[in-house]
């Protein structure tokens, strides 16, 4: 296994819909939270940083993303040495980060084998996926690097099973450091079917009892 961080996603902030002025304060008051290393809220960053006028799930879902992703990946190129892949598309225009660019956007199978091969893997999806990211990524062998907002939002169960990167200028030696070897069915138990189904079923209830309610 190389000691190696590698990132599998999509630069957000290419269309030209992100080029708008509100849009561009956006995603820099939201790089100036996350280098102050305040701890971020929901009210916090809405309050601060959604432009007016745009949809929250636009906002959570390609703006606050998509910053967060090209603020981690402009600050660990800046360190020297740093051994970075990065696999996905738009990248590219990104002149600091293209030289590690090694791919387009990965497939599952595509991304478990490149998680077989690296030491260590930079997390920063949908909240929604976190813990089954962590999963994929701990059950494959690598270690997940999150920032503080996603770690914050795992359970005490897969905070065990990820590093909390606060300080991107200090990833070089987190790089060579190891977390316990995971057992690969612990990991894949908490994702399967059964596990999935049972979400599914408690979303239902819980729904169904509140129209009850009303």
């Amino acid at each position: 296994r190389q000691k190696k961080l590698i990132f599998i996603g999509d630069n957000l902030l290419t269309n030209p819909k992100e080029a708008n002025f509100s849009i561009r304060q956006s995603i820099s008051s939201i790089m100036q939270l996350l280098e102050s290393g305040e701890h971020l809220t929901i009210q916090l960053l809405e309050s601060t940083c959604k432009p007016r006028n745009a949809p929250r799930s636009y906002f959570w879902g390609r703006i606050f993303l998509g910053a967060a992703r090209l603020y981690f990946l402009r600050r660990v190129t800046q360190i020297e040495g740093i051994s970075l892949e990065v696999y996905g598309n738009g990248w590219e225009q990104e002149s600091t980060i293209a030289p590690y660019v090694r791919g387009t956007s990965a497939d599952d199978h595509q991304a478990a084998a490149l998680y077989s091969e690296a030491s260590h893997v930079f997390s920063c999806g949908p909240l929604d996926r976190m813990a089954r990211d962590v999963a994929r990524i701990r059950a494959c062998g690598a270690i997940p690097i999150l920032l503080p907002y996603w770690f914050e939002k795992l359970n005490h169960t897969w905070r065990e099973q990820a590093l909390c990167m606060d300080d991107i200028g200090n990833i070089q030696p987190v790089i060579n450091e190891s977390l316990q070897q995971p057992d690969p069915n612990f990991a894949l138990s908490h994702h399967d079917y059964d596990s999935f189904a049972k979400i599914i079923l408690n979303i239902v209830s819980h729904r169904v009892r509140k129209q009850t309610v009303a």
